[in-house]
């Protein structure tokens, strides 16, 4: 190639049938799509990870996999020859959030990983509320749910049924089961906490801070909701307290999860709640404005009031 152009080449650039440079490369590009058997199967949206293993595909260092699920999906999966267990898995995932991200007009509720790209990820699961069952409840049901964590649900309004976390002074894993949550009194759940967070006061002061919010949002906003047996789950990666990892600071994450058993306000749940509830959780029986989900609040302010005061020693 030499540095003088051509009348040809000039015309190409300038116009081609009186298309613009940007319409006429569009257009060839499209054409040159449609031709392509590998091109044509790319989503407008594709990711570079995408198109790196459809040509590993293509060239024959790839295989893929359909799967059928329950619900009627089916996913293309395209993994590498010499895929492990846990390549195939992450495939598997994340060709589902792809497909269900790609579909016109529908939602879908994702789960996230809170603890991705933790080194030594802590979990921490507390159960709010003295009721954990829903007013409808079977008596069976019902029955169970007030036997469990008798020494500290009926009495503060939360429980801890488990953790996971990594111990910075012992130099290994510990972990809360049931059985360690049922053995707890009231006065043990606030060092019990702070013990999961390797005695950080700070990360504890996180968790007081963000409970503080969810609080307010209780109290002032939330007119519409009744939680049952939903949990704060707090976590955070224990790698951030070691002396050496000044590049992280701590940080921990406070998320309510399990909605299972979370119940739109009407006047029949009202009606059902001032039976089977001893707080006062109905409101207004005219209207939900003043309704407070004080099941919910009560286990919220003793938690709030346990890390406090365990903080302050």
């Amino acid at each position: 190639m030499t540095g003088e152009s051509s009348d040809e080449g000039d015309a190409i650039c300038e116009s081609k049938g009186g298309e613009s440079t940007l319409d006429y490369v569009e257009s060839a590009l499209t054409d040159l799509i449609k031709g392509d058997d590998l091109l044509n199967d790319v989503h407008p949206e594709a990711t570079e990870e995408e198109l790196k293993t459809l040509t590993q595909l293509a060239k024959g260092q790839a295989l893929k996999l359909y799967l059928d699920r329950e619900d009627g999906l089916t996913l293309e999966v395209v993994i590498a020859e010499d895929a492990n267990y846990r390549a195939l898995q992450n495939a598997v995932q994340l060709s589902i959030k792809r497909k269900l991200n790609r579909r016109a007009g529908e939602k879908y509720f994702i789960l996230e990983d809170l603890t991705h790209g933790y080194a030594l990820p802590c979990v921490m699961d507390i159960k709010i509320g003295k009721q954990t069952h829903e007013p409808n409840a079977r008596p069976e049901k019902a029955l169970a749910e007030n036997k469990k964590y008798l020494s500290t649900k009926p009495i503060v309004g939360f429980c801890l049924p488990g953790a996971k976390f990594y111990s910075i002074n012992a130099a290994d894993w510990i972990y809360f089961d049931k059985h360690t949550g049922n053995s707890l009194q009231p006065g043990d759940l606030g060092p019990a906490i702070l013990t999961f967070l390797n005695e950080s006061k700070v990360l504890c002061g996180m968790v007081i801070s963000c409970l503080k919010e969810l609080l307010d949002w209780f109290e002032t906003k939330n007119s519409h909701f009744a939680f049952f047996a939903t949990s704060i789950l707090l976590t955070y990666d224990a790698s951030c307290l070691k002396e050496d990892d000044a590049m992280h600071p701590p940080s921990v994450l406070v998320k309510m999860i399990d909605f299972a058993h979370t119940l739109p306000v009407s006047e029949e749940v009202k009606c059902l709640l001032r039976e089977t509830s001893h707080l006062d959780m109905a409101g207004d029986p005219e209207t939900n404005v003043n309704f407070r989900d004080e099941n919910y609040i009560f286990g919220l302010k003793n938690l709030i009031r346990c890390l406090e005061e365990v903080i302050s020693r």
